[in-house]
């Protein structure tokens, strides 16, 4: 080419370049399987481009105070003009690695507007892993007279791509510092052990992407709502690994503590490397990492499409950023909260050869923070409640049956629905003088506020009974603090006991307070209930518990129970009743005390079908030592 610059043969030397490059582009595509003669097409065009380049360059700069004639300043112009229009990416960095120029074919390779990348740092659209390896090209190309050449890789909104740089140092007349020129071609070859690059119109299709998120969001949903889900680290892990598959290559999950954010869960790929970098990211504490820190401290969400920060997620014990190690492109986390505040952060990780988070995927992950938050909240009240109700389950039981000479005793409490609540039957065995006293009985209602009662109850008589040797006594006193708490909403159904054993005999001294009547199962099959009465505890001054005597040989069984047993309905509403519970208990005759309890409750689950709307207590008490069940 000629040294005087000709604007129309530029003009045709670019056409000719644009058509000659589309045409190696449509090849490469059909055969590459000829990728090398391709590549050294590509290699040849390219040098055409930089001689075209450095004589745009020089006439651009050949007046730089601008005193120009109209011809000249029109070549100029155009000159710009065919700079910007060439189909070889082309831009111009200065000493620190901003760009100052770049054409239209640049733009569109970077994934931004001519506007928008002018001052930039270019290594801002290298791949996180090749920054470093990128900056020193450049501070060597700035030291060197010859042109440099290395391969690296680019990321930009949702997409990779592998390039062959060409970088040329250029003094500019109009500048007190050498400037750079950067050509950008594709590199054919893929990069041993790396993850393919993205194909971009994958991640460009709007309606296959709205598809996903909304999928997405329903899979969570169904997830959160199943029952295997209502515990936290249960949801936490669960909705991380759906994340995880579906949404971004790492998910981890932070949670305020009280001494400190804690990692609660990190999901991702499986299996060698990648459970080495699980390790180590179960490892780090949340709090150094950047990002992390951020959301929980502000409650905002913080998105990065191109990650600009390495440290945005800490480092490792020895400095190295945990984004390099994760090959990080693109980086999300939004808070996980409650109408109350923050209760940690869901930070997601794509590498830089999948699509970038957009706006789109901040949105629907701040809908699923709000959910995921909810649920967190939930399971921690839930948590709360179950603890409480065990507490007060526990208040309403002896931890352990005492073992008694010559007794062999059991008991049950059963809540309705099968799982532990709080409710208001309870039962006690305990020493009381020179015997022993049994208790059980059944506050109205359910919930924590019957099972506070029946505590309150069931200690009362143990405590009283320490003292007193006749039940209704002791029933009696317990009236009386009740009507003086002025808890009229609340009565107690009860019946109380004492157990003489220093005769032949077991002398029992019973005292029924509106409770179901008790049973006995004589040593010869026979089956007798006592007498009951009374009226319950807690409605009147004048209550006076109902006073029973039952003397039990040996053999004999003893049963007391609440009225969840004699009320339990069948699916036609028929009740249990005592009668049943009779013939039951004549069928136990020489079973254990354990083993009757169980064959009631196994026909009461037949009578129901499993349906029992109360709850129910349940205690026995056979003389003799423990037969074989």
């Amino acid at each position: 080419m000629p040294d005087d610059l000709d604007i129309g043969e530029l003009n045709r030397e670019i056409h000719g370049l644009s058509g000659r490059i589309a045409a190696l582009r449509t090849a490469h595509a059909s055969y590459p399987e000829d990728a090398a003669s391709t590549l050294d097409a590509i290699l040849a065009e390219l040098g055409l481009a930089e001689q075209l380049l450095h004589q745009c360059l020089g006439e651009l700069e050949a007046h730089p105070d601008g005193r120009s004639g109209r011809s000249e300043e029109a070549e100029r112009r155009t000159l710009r003009t065919a700079f910007t229009e060439l189909p070889v990416p082309v831009l111009l960095l200065d000493r620190e690695g901003g760009v100052r120029r770049a054409n239209q074919a640049a733009a569109e390779l970077l994934g931004v507007s001519l506007a928008s990348v002018t001052g930039k740092p270019f290594s801002l659209f290298v791949d996180l892993r090749r920054r470093a390896a990128v900056r020193s090209q450049l501070s060597a190309a700035l030291r060197s007279e010859r042109p440099i050449s290395f391969e690296t890789r680019l990321a930009r909104r949702g997409w990779a791509e592998d390039v062959h740089l060409t970088v040329t140092h250029h003094r500019v007349p109009s500048e007190p510092t050498p400037m750079l020129m950067v050509v950008v071609a594709p590199h054919l070859s893929p990069h041993a052990g790396e993850p393919p690059p993205l194909e971009r119109q994958l991640e460009d299709q709007i309606v296959v992407a709205s598809t996903r998120r909304l999928d997405i969001m329903a899979r969570m949903t169904r997830l959160l709502l199943d029952e295997r889900s209502r515990r936290e680290p249960v949801a936490l892990r669960r909705a991380a690994r759906l994340l995880a598959g579906e949404y971004a290559e790492w998910v981890l999950v932070d949670l305020h503590g009280e001494l400190g954010p804690r990692r609660a869960v990190v999901a991702g790929p499986e299996g060698g490397e990648a459970d080495r970098l699980a390790r180590l990211l179960e490892s780090l504490d949340p709090a150094a990492a950047e990002l992390v820190a951020e959301v929980l401290d502000t409650g905002q969400s913080v998105l990065l499409q191109l990650v600009e920060e390495e440290n945005a997620l800490g480092r490792t014990a020895g400095g190295v950023p945990m984004l390099n190690l994760l090959r990080a492109g693109s980086v999300v986390g939004v808070p996980l909260r409650d109408e109350r505040g923050v209760l940690g952060a869901l930070t997601l990780v794509r590498p830089s050869n999948q699509g970038s988070f957009q706006l789109a995927d901040l949105g629907l992950l701040e809908e699923l923070g709000e959910h995921l938050g909810l649920a967190v909240r939930t399971e921690r009240s839930l948590h709360r409640r179950v603890s409480a109700a065990e507490n007060l389950q526990a208040s309403l039981q002896p931890s352990a049956l005492p073992g008694i000479p010559g007794l062999d005793i059991a008991a049950g409490l059963r809540s309705a629905d099968g799982v532990i609540a709080a409710g208001g039957d309870f039962y006690d065995v305990f020493p009381s003088g020179d015997g022993w006293g049994l208790a059980l009985g059944d506050v109205c209602g359910r919930g924590e506020e019957a099972a506070a009662a029946a505590a309150t109850v069931r200690h009362g008589i143990r405590l009283l009974g320490l003292w007193a040797d006749q039940p209704e006594d002791v029933l009696r006193k317990v009236n009386e603090a009740l009507l003086r708490q002025g808890d009229t909403d609340r009565f107690v159904t009860a019946v109380a006991a004492r157990l003489d054993l220093s005769g032949r005999r077991v002398a029992v001294r019973l005292a029924g307070a509106g409770h179901p009547r008790p049973l006995v199962q004589r040593a010869d099959g026979t089956v007798a209930l006592g007498a009951g009465g009374g009226l319950p505890l807690g409605l009147f001054e004048d209550a006076e518990p109902a006073p029973d005597q039952i003397d039990l040989d040996p053999g004999d069984l003893l049963l007391l129970y609440s009225d969840g047993i004699t009320e339990a309905a069948s699916a036609k509403g028929e009740p249990y009743g005592e009668e049943r519970l009779a013939d039951v208990m004549v069928r136990t005759l020489g079973l254990s005390a354990a083993a009757a309890i169980k064959a009631v409750e196994d026909d009461i689950e037949a009578h129901t079908g499993g349906r029992r709307r109360d709850d129910m207590a349940i205690l026995a008490v056979r003389v003799g030592n423990p037969p074989e069940s």
